[in-house]
């Protein structure tokens, strides 16, 4: 915004323009308008929808004025400058301005002003540069900032709202029906489709809009071990299992050794249900490529677990595929054991 005289070309050629593109912004004056629309129209078109204004008020041009008192009622996004010769409107005069001088040096500290005022551009909320900003009821307007940031809140809070929902649903599952931590000697597709459906678990091949439960983990260092305690299934994992596939008959033993040695302090570790190792499976992949919490080694891509669907058949879980089959007792695949949560695992984590 400036009068459009000779005299004031040189500052909008040799400073401001410059200045806008250095600071990455492109600059646009009316005279420069190719468009075949009502000056008005696109006088006010581009005040509203520039992010930046620089109003040059050199020559208290009435048109100037009118100008940015609309740019002041909309945003706090104008930059005031006037030649040093000239006084300030009563209006502005307690707010920021550049004051230049119409010389080579002038114009070039003009331009190395502006840049820096430009900037500065995502401070200038915080610092009303007009009356208009600085003294507007806020109840009753809102900026296009005001606005932005509104919406970004908004869509927070329906993140934040939608995870409650899963935390809530979860919980209400858990009430309703807890992780079965017997094995059964015989569960065919079917029954493993049900229990899918009925817990909302997530397997890419029978239940690809299935959830998961939300947990509670926390990783727990205990006697150098690393167990993953969650609060929500009331189950503890081993953190890393075991390093090296084995057959099925590998993993009871496995299983065996582990409560030998007391692994983590205790002596009570099982193979996990189908339900139990399928509480694990996400929905999402993490940054390993696994369907499960990174509080989980990446180093066990597949576990077996203790149920079977025949005499020879096991089924195991798959987090890479994001699913669980049965398969051959003879075939080898890691071990997750898992425990019953405890009174001394909730001491550990600070629960009475």
């Amino acid at each position: 915004m400036m009068p459009y005289k000779g005299a004031l070309r040189a500052v909008y050629q040799k400073a401001i323009k410059p200045a806008c593109k250095e600071a990455g912004y492109e600059a646009k004056r009316l005279d420069e308008s190719k468009r075949t629309i009502s000056i008005d129209k696109e006088i006010v078109q581009w005040i509203f929808s520039s992010d930046i204004i620089v109003a040059d008020m050199t020559g208290w041009n009435p048109n100037v004025f009118y100008e940015m008192g609309v740019a002041h009622t909309i945003d706090n996004k104008t930059i005031h400058i006037i030649n040093k010769t000239g006084d300030l409107p009563f209006d502005v005069r307690p707010y920021r301005c550049i004051r230049y001088s119409q010389t080579p040096k002038g114009l070039t500290e003009l331009k190395k002003d502006l840049c820096e005022f430009i900037g500065e551009f995502e401070k200038w909320p915080g610092e009303p540069g007009n009356p208009v900003q600085d003294f507007k009821p806020r109840k009753v307007y809102f900026s296009k900032r005001d606005v932005s940031e509104l919406n970004k809140k908004l869509h927070q809070a329906k993140k934040d709202q939608k995870k409650l929902r899963l935390k809530l649903q979860s919980a209400e599952k858990r009430l309703c029906c807890q992780l079965r931590s017997e094995p059964l000697e015989r569960i065919d597709v079917q029954k493993v489709r049900s229990i899918l459906s009925d817990n909302d678990f997530f397997d890419s091949s029978s239940n690809g809009s299935g959830t998961g439960i939300y947990h509670n983990y926390t990783v727990i260092a205990r006697e150098r071990k690393k167990m993953v305690t969650d609060t929500i299934t009331g189950l503890s994992w081993q953190a890393a299992g075991i390093a090296r596939k084995v057959s099925f008959s590998g993993a009871k033993r496995s299983i065996s050794n582990l409560n030998k040695s007391r692994f983590g302090g205790f002596g009570e570790w099982r193979l996990p249900t189908l339900e139990e190792a399928m509480s694990l499976m996400e929905h999402e992949k993490n940054r390993y490529g696994l369907y499960i919490d990174e509080a989980f080694s990446e180093k066990q891509p597949s576990v077996w677990t203790s149920d079977s669907e025949s005499t020879n058949e096991v089924w195991i879980v798959d987090f890479k595929r994001g699913k669980c089959e049965s398969t051959g007792m003879e075939n080898r695949y890691y071990v997750r054991a898992v425990r019953t949560t405890q009174a001394s695992d909730l001491a550990l984590l600070g629960y009475k």
